[in-house]
């Protein structure tokens, strides 16, 4: 089983905080973005892969929802009620259905966004996580978001975490493997993909796919079951 997870940027904010990015002049046109964007994940994974995406826009989100539509199940969130922003979560169908699971409110305001589905296997959680700075004092944005986990089934948790490696896998480390994936956001790791340790697979193989399509780098995890 292949999971991937890729914060693809959205376009605003580059627009508003980086004028000068690299990536508005190599693609002055969005949609050509978008479309190359959209190749390069689905040619990653064409034995299927669950695909956890933060960052996503409207036009995007309608552009991966038809051209996965053969092969995937899809499932998204509106990001602060902002339409404009999306978490989408593509899950190949042989896995069969999934369901949302609502999150409690004490999550409100430390993630940007979270997408957790379900069914009677394992758990699959898709998220983008306010950076600690930006936060109250008292508010423990890595430890709440553990907290809503009990793994009570296997779990798999992906996304932007903004963090770095020793806190996330000082947080979750008792519950979760955490495995390291190095520059994933230029010379750090903000981006996971985590395991519970409660399941029956292991990680055997670590990608990181450089782009030039965000900036952010794709990171894939190729797992097993073991006996």
């Amino acid at each position: 089983m292949q999971i991937i997870s890729f914060n693809v940027l959205l376009r605003y904010y580059e627009e508003t905080y980086k004028t000068n990015s690299k990536y508005l002049k190599r693609f002055p046109i969005e949609e050509e973005r978008v479309e190359e964007t959209i190749d390069f994940l689905l040619k990653l994974c064409k034995s299927g892969a669950i695909i956890c995406l933060q960052e996503c826009s409207k036009q995007f989100m309608n552009t991966m929802r038809k051209k996965s539509a053969e092969d995937y199940t899809f499932y998204s969130e509106i990001v602060d009620n902002n339409p404009e922003e999306n978490l989408i979560t593509l899950i190949p169908k042989r896995y069969g259905k999934f369901v949302k699971v609502d999150t409690e409110s004490k999550l409100d305001g430390i993630a940007s966004g979270i997408l957790v589905l379900s069914n009677s296997r394992c758990v699959i959680a898709n998220c983008h996580l306010v950076p600690q700075k930006y936060c109250k004092r008292d508010v423990d944005v890595l430890g709440a978001v553990n907290e809503e986990f009990a793994c009570s089934l296997p779990t798999i948790v992906a996304g932007d975490f903004n963090a770095m490696y020793d806190k996330v896998s000082k947080v979750f480390g008792e519950k979760f493997n955490v495995p390291f994936f190095c520059n994933t956001y230029h010379r750090t790791q903000l981006d996971y993909i985590l395991i519970s340790k409660n399941s029956n697979y292991d990680f055997y193989k670590k990608t990181v796919a450089y782009n030039d399509f965000s900036d952010h780098n794709l990171i894939k995890l190729e797992v097993c079951k073991y006996t």
